[in-house]
């Protein structure tokens, strides 16, 4: 069976957005066997986290990889189903390669200036590794 994945990344200037609750802009990429079949760019309205997180859910994300995301935020997305992995930096790109071939977690990718250099990887309420 074939296993289809939707990841979504806010992005600015081709970066990962530093901070989820202003982003403005995802780009979402469909997956089918780890092979990208589809892209878009999504546009976010402002307003409050609940009100993102709906639309966020609405486009389908089974992942968001971001930079720093507000506790409410990243809660309100889990109990949509969004799996998030937060703390991450760098060119769009390069850190959806590493999220694809499982290099994420080698610390590239870390966010500077985090009190708790591990990064969170949160899905639906209970922790993931």
């Amino acid at each position: 069976m074939s296993e289809t994945k939707k990841i979504a990344i806010p992005m600015w200037r081709g970066r990962v957005s530093p901070v989820m609750d202003t982003a403005e802009q995802l780009i979402v990429i469909d997956f089918k066997d780890n092979i990208e079949i589809a892209r878009s760019e999504v546009g976010l309205s402002g307003g409050e986290y609940i009100r993102r997180a709906a639309e966020i859910s609405e486009h389908g994300v089974d992942v968001l990889l971001c930079g720093m995301i507000s506790r409410s935020f990243e809660e309100s997305l889990e109990s949509s189903g969004v799996e998030v992995v937060s703390q991450l930096c760098g060119n769009v790109e390069c850190v959806l390669q590493a999220f694809i071939d499982g290099s994420i977690d080698t610390g590239g990718f870390d966010m500077p200036g985090s009190l708790n250099r591990k990064r969170r990887r949160r899905c639906r309420g209970r922790r993931c590794n």
